[in-house]
């Protein structure tokens, strides 16, 4: 991409990410890391309503988040020099990974990586094909390649998203909430 952005839109995309990566820790408590392992053992038999739970919490987090962006976005989106549209999908896509994260956290747990693999080849090697294509021709390159890649991973977390939500009724456990 180098070639094909300018200095501004590489700096946009760069600090899209950074952004991102700080805000991550905060919507999603690094729940599918930290104290994962333990849980996945602890909760052997119960573990679709755990990550429920977990997918719940980072819901309510994401949630928070929209709603202090959303209050400030001119103040945060001249601060950053992002723009609304992408803190909103920025967003979205942090809690779309967060839940392809959980997912594929227990995937690896259960020692199910072929799931885990093709998950990870297929958002990369999709994400990149449709991030060179959509920017080679776009006049707005820098938002063309973070919106490329990002909704690749929004649609990668979009399906254990919802299973897991769909999950709610009977998986949505304050013990695990409070873990």
């Amino acid at each position: 991409f180098s070639r094909m952005l300018t200095k501004e839109e590489y700096g946009l995309s760069t600090v899209f990410a950074s952004t991102m990566a700080l805000l991550i820790i905060f919507t999603s408590l690094q729940l599918p890391y930290g104290s994962f392992a333990t849980a996945m053992t602890k909760f052997e038999k119960d573990r679709s309503s755990y990550i429920t739970s977990a997918n719940f919490v980072c819901t309510g987090l994401t949630i928070l988040f929209f709603i202090i962006y959303l209050s400030f976005h001119t103040f945060w989106n001249k601060y950053l020099d992002i723009p609304t549209v992408l803190m909103v999908v920025m967003g979205i896509e942090m809690l779309m990974t967060t839940s392809l994260n959980l997912w594929m956290g227990r995937q690896r747990f259960e020692i199910k990586y072929k799931a885990v693999v093709a998950v990870t080849l297929g958002t990369s090697v999709i994400g990149t094909i449709i991030a060179v294509i959509t920017t080679y021709f776009s006049d707005n390159r820098g938002v063309t390649k973070i919106l490329a890649y990002s909704l690749v991973a929004i649609a990668a977390g979009f399906i254990p998203y919802i299973t897991s939500m769909a999950h709610a009724k009977s998986g949505l456990k304050m013990k695990y909430i409070k873990y």
